[in-house]
């Protein structure tokens, strides 16, 4: 009888796989413009995840190589810090690992991700991490997404996994048609007593990507992993093998 239910129990999990795996295989083809939700979008139109949430290195299904520059002090325009990364994924799992240079700071680093894709439970997991040299500051986010695939999402981010989670990111996505989507993104600290909100919107169609949010608090005075105001986002993606953004 245990042998029975032993092969039975193997012929079950086989067909589950198969059918997980064909569904993948018909259904899933790369989208440069979906974004991972769940952590407060900086507002690029691609998914590097490094700075968001992880799960979404997902998305990635070739290897690139992606360049950006962005601000998280919008008052030094001329300061920027500018990034490289190389991404790997086929849908399955993605990996990011790249470097960074921060102008105002004159400080550089390491940042990277991972994350995998479970098909039969629509579910993502992701980590991202970043290290910068000059000071020895290692840190690491994990995220998560339900349903990454379909036509609404689900994001969930917990910030510093290292030196003690100390803010949280909740998202919702919803996937407008082709070329449109809508984000609403929320962060709080640990005692829910700091709380921002951040709608924003996508529009990705051939080469272009473009987004533009605004974050608010809504609790207290202090807006926790996103940037306060109005973002926008460009992202140029001329091949399969090659992103580029500013946000």
């Amino acid at each position: 009888m245990n042998t029975l239910n032993g092969g039975l129990m193997k012929k079950i999990a086989l067909v589950m796989i198969f059918f997980s795996l064909s569904g993948f295989a018909r259904g899933m083809s790369e989208d440069m413009y979906k974004l991972d939700v769940g952590g407060g979008i900086a507002a690029p139109a691609y998914n590097t995840a490094v700075f968001r949430n992880a799960a979404g290195l997902i998305y990635n299904q070739s290897v690139k190589l992606n360049v950006s520059s962005y601000w998280v002090d919008r008052s030094q325009l001329g300061q920027p810090t500018v990034g490289a990364d190389m991404i790997f994924g086929n849908g399955f799992y993605g990996v990011d690992i790249g470097g960074f240079y921060d102008v105002n700071s004159e400080t550089m680093g390491l940042q990277y991700g991972g994350a995998f894709y479970i098909p039969a439970m629509e579910f993502a997991l992701g980590v991202s991490g970043r290290s910068v040299f000059s000071s020895n500051f290692n840190d690491l986010d994990l995220g998560m997404m339900f349903l990454p695939h379909g036509v609404f999402n689900i994001g969930v981010t917990a910030y510093s996994l290292v030196s003690g989670v100390d803010a949280l990111g909740f998202g919702l996505g919803f996937n407008l048609g082709q070329h449109v989507k809508l984000t609403l993104d929320t962060t709080t600290n640990m005692d829910f007593d700091q709380i921002a909100l951040k709608p924003a919107f996508l529009i990705g169609k051939g080469m272009f990507g473009f987004t533009v949010g605004y974050a608010v608090s809504i609790v207290g005075s202090t807006i926790l992993a996103m940037n306060q105001g109005p973002s926008v986002g460009l992202s140029l993606v001329p091949t399969h093998a090659f992103t580029w953004g500013i946000y």
